[in-house]
């Protein structure tokens, strides 16, 4: 049985923001993480433990960390779909004019 307290629900969130982010929502991913934040600010300031204070002040630094990390990933996500888009434009345009060779006009760059 858990406890009901904003440490244990911020470690839930963790990990629906994971499974958001590996379907592709990031937005929601983002706005979890702003949540995470605020759950682990809370439990900071309930904490009286010194040690216990600077792990939430790390783990509060690291979701700030990774909602920035997640902004990239959608950007990356972004940039790879309009590539995709373009080389499917080329490609219909190639095989329109009977060229047939769209696929060499445009290569896909992952980074």
């Amino acid at each position: 049985m858990e406890f009901d307290s904003p440490l244990n629900r911020a470690h839930s969130n963790v990990r629906k923001s994971e499974k958001l982010q590996k379907t592709g929502k990031f937005l929601e991913a983002i706005e979890l993480q702003d949540k995470i934040v605020e759950l682990l600010a809370e439990s900071l300031s309930d904490a009286k433990d010194e040690k216990i204070r600077e792990s939430l002040s790390l783990q509060i630094e690291n979701h700030k960390r990774q909602k920035q990390v997640i902004f990239y990933k959608q950007a990356r996500w972004d940039k790879l779909c309009q590539q995709l888009n373009n080389l499917q434009v080329k490609m219909s345009n190639g095989s329109a004019s009977g060229s047939g060779d769209g696929l060499q006009v445009c290569t896909l760059s992952l980074s």
